[in-house]
């Protein structure tokens, strides 16, 4: 049995078990498709500010600024995002793992890992992780604002030579059970390829057909890039990709790229099924009782910005567990865990003072 230990290696890293392309958006058009500009313009607004001083607000009438906006063409019947995944073996996913000073570290970290991967072959937590994935996948949980504000959302995956049709409004973003047939076969593709001794070559094609229930026109939205020290005026910067175009001689607009919901933000919202996260404290923290509580993206700490807080902290962080990793049922909710941090991938190393490394992924708009 691997020994168990509190502290682990110094260096030690995984892989993303979840390739993710960017999510191309579209306009589709009565001749096929185009895909949608992001505009940077100028803008006339107010700006409502509240003065905590004297408790007073303020209203100033000339608000200039210069922001970026995706909108659909107005000929466009719906919109159209596209993506494709592929899910990488679990064997493949340790990237690095040593520690000079504490060689055992090292060698106590590998054995449990090697012993929990082998107990997560054919297993019935790496199956619900893989449901789980897809569920997210065909509820359109990944396509954030366009999905809450969508009068349809149709979901089109071809995966192994067969294509799945969803009705993506019809399936729960806060339930992970009653899976349908479809479902079920997806989630067994999946597994397959997470529980596969060598990378298996099977993408996930993935189309979301989105109508808002108007005509052409309408917002849509990519996600959104931060700006450090971004310059007094400006409100928003928009991911795209292509070249940007020369300013309008006329009104300063220009046309920066295509529009896109970046990779790592879909990642966080196919990732968001952890339910197995400590709630005992919900109501008090956050205000929602612990029935209500919805799931949260898998992070090795539960870290949530909706909240603002960690919501795993000493025995249920994925710290701690990988410590005793090759005692860990994977049929159990902290297996379930583990498996989905692993495919998550990141840094879990400790320092020379023994504490825990951070990594980050992207989450926000």
């Amino acid at each position: 049995m691997a020994k168990k230990q509190n502290i682990l290696p110094s260096v030690l890293a995984f892989r993303r078990g979840v390739v993710i392309t960017d999510g191309g958006m579209f306009n589709v058009m009565p001749d096929g498709t185009t895909p949608i500009k992001v505009v940077r313009h100028g803008i006339l607004g107010t700006q409502n500010t509240a003065k905590e001083a004297s408790g007073k607000s303020t209203t100033k009438v000339a608000n200039l600024q210069e922001t970026d906006t995706a909108k659909l063409d107005i000929g466009a019947e719906q919109m159209r995002v596209c993506m494709t995944l592929r899910f990488m073996p679990l064997r493949s996913l340790l990237d690095s793992c040593c520690d000079a000073a504490f060689p055992v570290r090292t060698s106590d970290l590998r054995s449990g890992l090697s012993k929990f991967i082998e107990l997560t072959d054919n297993s019935k937590g790496l199956l619900e992780v893989a449901h789980r994935y897809i569920r997210n996948v065909v509820n359109g949980r990944w396509l954030w604002r366009n999905r809450s504000e969508a009068a349809t959302v149709a979901i089109l995956i071809e995966a192994d030579g067969k294509q799945y049709k969803f009705d993506a409004l019809s399936y729960s973003l806060n339930s992970f059970d009653g899976y349908c047939a479809k479902e079920d076969e997806l989630a067994a593709i999946v597994a397959k390829c997470l529980s596969s001794e060598k990378p298996v070559n099977i993408a996930f094609k993935v189309e979301a057909d989105i109508s808002f229930g108007t005509a052409g026109g309408n917002e849509v939205y990519p996600s959104q890039n931060y700006v450090n020290g971004k310059p007094s005026g400006f409100a928003r910067s928009l991911y795209c990709y292509g070249n940007a175009e020369r300013a309008s001689s006329v009104d300063g607009s220009r046309v920066m790229g295509f529009a896109a919901l970046r990779d790592q933000k879909i990642g966080n919202a196919l990732r968001t099924f952890d339910t197995w996260y400590p709630k005992e404290n919900f109501l008090k923290d956050t205000g929602v009782s612990a029935e209500n509580a919805g799931p949260i993206a898998v992070e090795p700490n539960g870290a949530n910005l909706d909240f603002m807080k960690v919501f795993r902290i000493k025995e249920h962080s994925a710290f701690t567990i990988l410590g005793h990793i090759g005692e860990v049922d994977p049929n159990t909710e902290e297996g379930m865990f583990m498996i989905a941090c692993l495919i998550r991938g990141g840094v879990y190393g400790n320092d020379e003072k023994d504490k825990a490394k951070t990594d980050t992924d992207a989450t926000g708009e």
